[in-house]
């Protein structure tokens, strides 16, 4: 198993007679409550297709349609599990047959709203072939039941604008959960495409590790690992840099969310050697990769799979000339106690919001940019700390309702940040923007304060009576914080008996920006 799981008044009365109409002709059988919601309103909640077929769903369409129902519970890449729960929806063989069904030789491309994609095989869609895990000890485990649903309903609720309305879902049982980067959320469309060709990326170092085609998917999910570069051609690669690959075999430590790699290891110095299918190679130091977000190994180019010439995976990036973007990449190896390889790659970059600056950056060097129209507002470390400072406790639960332990942070109110390039409006959002690319917007209301909260068992609780505070924070527990998570991170300061969502806390930022409606 791969450590990389890792919308008039005049109408209304003709629209009400058309639909009272249409009731009294299918008789006076009892409405569905389900189909009651306001969701059911929504024009398309769903589209399938198949070629030139296609065939879209209103979420009243989809809850007509014959209903499938189970259990099913999520193993993240780092193993936590999140307890099976009930849920309903409609089968993905039922969805594909509507468009002419599906073929061993095709597959099942489902996409999100976010832009995510995965594909699922034939036998997975059909079979329900998936690898099924222990639901208390994580270790694998057979399932009485698989089954793939696009499921609308869970635990006997529509299911949270976090996660739906509708979403992938693979069934099992009470028992055992399945793979979370299977389970794809805010999903709305289906499209049967010609089966991909399977592959696997070879990682070599102080462990091995293997990475298939549909694990790299997971991996370069938004909100994981997956960043853009564009080239001279103003074409659009997507990828994982490279330099995450490097941290999951450079040491002994597993991966988990980029936390593997090892920074004192590379500035000691050792060989990445990046290998095509046919043995072609090209060496870099790792002083050269270390954390790099600009030289990422892709796998799309312009949102398309990479032609066959360079499939599946392609080094591009800043600085790098043709002959070392290699193609049909195989095999990354580090290679310890070697001199470390020289590449003639530029040592400017063009792209300065990817280059992460670390806790002793100097005076002079630029950690954060704030933004308002034409209004920007940079700041050093220094500069940072001269602001008045917000400190507090912060406490954080995961997608697995995990619960962190209590940390001591210091920074900035966002609040404060915001305010220096004219401040925040009721009607705008604001963006906050991590080295990597990933990006979280927040609410007005969400930059106040006001925030979901949990007590320490998980469970929801009304708003403290002390609000929570949205901080820039460059200390934890007193001390800078460390290069996987700074110089600068977004965290809120709850309170030694709340928590909130773990995705509030951005790691790495390097740029917020207030956006207009």
């Amino acid at each position: 198993m791969s450590r990389w799981r890792n919308p008039i008044k005049f109408f209304l009365p003709l629209f009400t007679m058309i639909v009272l109409l249409s009731t009294l002709a299918v008789g006076c059988n009892k409405t569905d409550d389900a189909t009651k919601t306001t969701t059911d309103t929504t024009p398309v909640s769903l589209t399938v297709v198949k070629g030139d077929q296609t065939k879209t769903f209103t979420m009243t369409e989809l809850k007509a349609l014959t209903a499938a129902t189970g259990n099913g519970g999520i193993m993240s890449s780092t193993g936590a599990i999140t307890t099976p729960k009930s849920f309903k929806g409609v089968a993905f063989t039922t969805l594909v047959n509507a468009v002419g069904g599906l073929t061993a030789n095709e597959a099942v491309r489902i996409s999100a709203k976010d832009g995510y994609t995965m594909t699922i095989s034939y036998d997975q869609v059909t079979n329900g072939a998936f690898t099924t895990f222990d639901s208390v000890l994580g270790k694998e485990a057979t399932a009485t039941q698989h089954s793939l649903i696009v499921a609308y309903e869970e635990a006997g609720a529509a299911i949270s604008e976090d996660n739906g309305p509708l979403r992938t879902v693979v069934l099992t049982d009470n028992d055992t959960v399945t793979e979370g980067h299977w389970w794809v959320k805010w999903t709305n469309k289906i499209e049967v495409i010609p089966a991909p060709a399977a592959w696997t990326l070879h990682l070599t170092g102080a462990i091995n590790d293997e990475l298939t085609s549909t694990t790299y998917q997971s991996c370069v999910a938004p909100g994981c690992h997956g960043v853009t570069w564009k080239d001279a051609d103003n074409k659009t690669w997507t990828g994982v840099p490279l330099w995450r690959f490097v941290g999951s075999v450079d040491d002994s430590i597993v991966h988990e969310k980029g936390t593997a790699y090892n920074d004192e290891l590379a500035d000691k110095g050792y060989t990445v050697q990046v290998t095509a299918a046919d043995g072609f190679t090209k060496s870099f130091s790792s002083a050269d990769v270390k954390r790099k977000n600009n030289w990422i190994v892709a796998y799309q180019v312009d949102g398309a799979a990479l032609p066959a010439e360079q499939f599946p995976l392609r080094l591009v990036g800043d600085g790098l000339t043709k002959g070392q973007m290699v193609s049909q990449i195989d095999t990354i190896k580090l290679v310890f106690g070697a001199t470390a390889a020289t590449t003639t790659a530029a040592t400017t970059t063009t792209a300065a919001t990817t280059t992460v600056a670390t806790a002793d950056s100097s005076d002079t060097a630029i950690v954060l940019t704030v933004s308002r129209d034409l209004q920007t507002k940079t700041y050093t470390l220094s500069q940072l700390k001269q602001l008045a400072a917000q400190t507090g406790t912060v406490i954080t639960m995961n997608k697995a309702n995990v619960i962190s332990s209590p940390a001591q942070y210091k920074g900035v109110e966002l609040m404060t940040l915001l305010k220096a390039v004219g401040g925040i409006l009721s009607t705008n959002t604001v963006k906050v923007t991590a080295s990597d690319n990933f990006a979280k917007t927040l609410t007005y209301a969400q930059v106040n304060g006001t925030l979901t909260t949990y007590d320490l068992t998980g469970k929801e609780t009304a708003t403290p009576a002390n609000r929570n505070t949205v901080i820039v924070a460059y200390e934890k527990d007193g001390a800078a914080l460390d290069a996987t998570t700074g110089p600068l991170q977004l965290a809120v300061l709850t309170g030694d008996a709340q928590a909130v969502s773990s995705s509030l806390s951005v790691k790495m930022v390097v740029k917020i920006e207030i956006l207009s409606p």
